[in-house]
């Protein structure tokens, strides 16, 4: 099949080379033929055994092959040119064979030669050309009496067949040939346009200008500025023709150069951006970083930066790249004291409620990529004080080791109540599930400040699973308010379900376990769904692991504070209640006559009971305290006040000691570990019953006769208690 092909394309170019070969003297100078027309043939070169030399041909690109066979025997060797492709520009000329798509001279040495693509070259007259890689090459005959002709190379700014759209002020694919025509003032040889956006290096500024065909020239692939009396290197400049400008007498160019910092800067403003060109910041677990937009494939010109300082543009500024520093972003919108102004003059920063000035070296703007699409807003970011860097790693230090601590405490806990049987009732197994559930959530909010992850799934797994515990804790917590009413607090109860702790245990752990799991899955439901706009949906997985406190934290009010919020309240209810129950059971029994024999029975049970709930009211201020501070994070968000979060993150990271000082450094628990351990004989302990032994006892006597007394009724009153059965 292939056989066929090669004999019609070496017969097509044996007629176009005669065609070549006897108008020699009428080739038109100012013009050059592409060797392969179209984009999808590849230039070719063909070896056999019967000839000393190489033959150039265009083959289509589905025809990729190393050799084939021909039917006399002749071995021919095809080696095709996978990069090759056609040029673009001025004077380039597609050729007039559309069966083979090829105009490559015939000879019987054809000359193939190779030219950086930055300086004029020299060409013969007959030649054709393709791109090679970043290489120009030619095919041609030599001759004795050799024409010659120059290709010209310029920089063109959009890629190829995109063109400059002055109402958008960016590159546009065109729908048609880009007109190269444009140029031609600048010209009086063929040119090749090369697609160049230029990426200056740190040491050089981006300047844009808007320029006339008069204010500049392009020779030898180099620019010349008139006005600066300057000529920039191909790879210092690149040039674009606007086009579609309205109230446009004289044709306007694009001209963007890399210039000199100390000059350029000293002759006009210059902002810095905070990435390198076609960058943007990305949100990462630890930090954010500069990532390639890849969905962007053109530049935006310096008219369509929208900066969120105010700025007003001047006609011409510079633009500086890239800023290695610790830094925070200025959200005048959010943040009215973070309100600035970036300077026309020389580019410096003014923040108005400090009235404090910033260099360029100091601060820098960047577009921000938000989870799947990119804002382009340029935001500002401000470089921390080097003193507040060093204070931030040292606060963060601190907060991991605090987690670590707060953590070895929660295991201690743990460890206490799982080995000594008699603090595994039904109080002490509701402990359990609360200090395992923030034992886990510790440890991973530790190791994720130990080891950060660049993967977004693991991110988003660890962030739900955190989620997760933390919503189980303050689950638990609730439970445990219930609880402690329903045994000491509520006036009315069923016996049945007072009585039956593994029933009770079993209908605590579906609310306990269930809840955050519900709410868990709701949660990871609409953040993978677009029910929710992009501000008040979690987004797990996209460069972070947990909410962010910006943007006035919509998902953390709506997703965690605000539910844990809810329970707080419920809690806040069930607490009141208790305690005024309390209240009244305390002057009921010390208004019973001291002849009552259930007296000191009750009155031991009342303050056994009351103990406990002094230690759960503890445990329900410390965790609301770091529930509320959490909360003030979030309303009142500023990553400078350095002394608030202080004291949130030490209220977090101490809340595992304080639980443990509250429910395991007791003495009547630390006796029962030395008899646990074989330091303390068990009868010593018996003597006194434990915190939390004495509370579910089917003789809690003082709770039976109470809770048998109708609401309506007046409490234990000294006749009361002598017509109430003793059990």
């Amino acid at each position: 099949m292939f056989f066929p092909i090669i004999c019609a394309l070496l017969i097509a170019g044996k007629r176009t080379v005669a065609v070549a070969v006897t108008a020699t003297d009428g080739i038109d100078l100012t013009t050059v033929p592409l060797c392969c027309s179209s984009a999808d043939w590849k230039l070719a070169r063909i070896t056999s055994d019967l000839q000393e030399s190489a033959k150039y041909v265009c083959v289509p690109q589905l025809f990729i092959a190393n050799s084939t066979q021909l039917p006399s025997g002749q071995k021919e060797e095809i080696l095709i040119f996978e990069n090759s492709s056609p040029v673009y520009g001025l004077g380039i000329r597609h050729g007039e064979d559309h069966v083979t798509n090829s105009s490559t001279p015939e000879c019987s040495s054809p000359v193939f030669n190779k030219f950086a693509r930055n300086r004029n070259v020299e060409i013969a007259a007959d030649a054709c050309v393709m791109a090679v890689r970043d290489e120009l090459v030619t095919v041609s005959c030599p001759r004795e009496d050799q024409q010659w002709r120059t290709i010209s190379f310029a920089q063109k700014c959009c890629p190829h067949n995109f063109i400059y759209d002055a109402g958008q002020r960016k590159c546009v694919q065109s729908p048609d040939p880009v007109n190269f025509q444009l140029y031609q003032p600048f010209f009086k040889t063929a040119v090749v346009f090369n697609d160049n956006t230029i990426d200056c290096p740190r040491d050089k500024v981006l300047v844009e200008y808007k320029l006339t065909q008069f204010k500049f020239s392009l020779s030898n692939g180099r620019i010349y500025l008139r006005a600066l009396n300057k000529i920039f290197e191909s790879s210092q400049y690149c040039v674009e023709a606007i086009e579609n400008a309205p109230y446009v007498i004289d044709q306007e160019f694009l001209v963007r150069t890399c210039d000199d910092i100390a000059s350029t800067c000293h002759r006009m403003p210059c902002i810095r951006r905070c990435c390198n060109d076609g960058e943007m910041f990305t949100k990462g677990n630890a930090t954010s970083y500069c990532k390639r937009d890849e969905s962007d494939t053109t530049f935006h010109s310096f008219e369509s930066l929208d900066i969120s300082g105010n700025f007003t543009k001047p006609p011409v500024f510079g633009v500086l790249r890239s800023l290695d520093c610790r830094k925070y972003r200025l959200d005048p919108e959010a943040y009215a004291d973070e309100a600035h102004t970036i300077s026309e003059r020389d580019g410096s920063l003014l923040v108005a409620s400090t009235k404090k000035h910033y260099t360029n070296n100091q601060y820098c703007v960047e577009k921000i990529r938000n989870a799947t699409w990119a804002d382009q807003k340029l935001y500002t970011f401000l470089c921390f004080d080097s003193k507040v860097v060093g204070n931030d790693r040292i606060r963060f230090r601190l907060y991991t080791i605090g987690l670590l601590i707060s953590c070895g405490f929660y295991a201690a806990t743990l460890v206490v109540y799982l080995s000594i049987a008699r603090l595994r009732n039904l109080p002490g197994k509701i402990l359990i599930c609360l200090v395992s559930s923030l034992f886990t959530a510790y440890l991973g909010i530790a190791l994720g400040q130990l080891m950060p992850t660049p993967n977004d799934t693991v991110c988003f797994a660890s962030g739900f699973f955190i989620y997760f515990c933390l919503m189980a804790a303050f689950s638990w917590m609730n439970v445990t308010c219930f609880d402690i009413w329903q045994t000491f607090g509520s006036a009315k109860k069923k016996h049945n379900f007072k009585s039956n702790q593994n029933k009770r245990f079993l209908l605590y752990s579906l609310y306990g376990w269930g809840l955050p799991t519900v709410i868990t899955v709701v949660t990871v439901t609409l953040t993978k769904t677009e029910v929710l706009s992009e501000n008040f949906r979690p987004n797990f997985g996209h460069g972070r692991c947990w909410f962010t406190y910006d943007s006035a934290g919509s998902a953390n009010l709506l997703f965690f504070s605000g539910p844990v919020g809810i329970l707080f309240l419920i809690n806040l209810i069930l607490f009141i209640l208790t305690l005024r129950y309390c209240n009244r059971v305390k002057r009921e029994i010390f208004r019973m006559q001291s002849s009552n024999v259930e007296k000191p029975i009750m009155r031991r049970r009342f303050f056994v009971d009351k103990a406990r709930f002094a230690m759960n009211t503890k445990l329900f201020v410390v965790m609301g305290i770091t529930w509320f501070l959490e909360l003030l994070s979030i309303l009142f968000y500023d990553h400078k006040k350095i002394f608030f979060w202080a004291i949130s993150d030490s209220f977090n990271v101490l809340l595992g000691v304080s639980v443990f000082f509250i429910f395991v450094f007791k003495k009547r628990v630390w006796h029962s570990v030395l008899e646990r351990i074989g330091l303390r004989t068990a009868d010593s302990v018996r003597n006194g019953p434990t915190g939390t032994m004495s509370t579910y006892t089917h003789n809690n006597i003082s709770m039976n006769r109470l809770n048998a007394i109708d609401g309506n009724a007046s409490l234990l009153s000294p006749n009361a208690a002598r017509r109430v059965p003793t059990m």
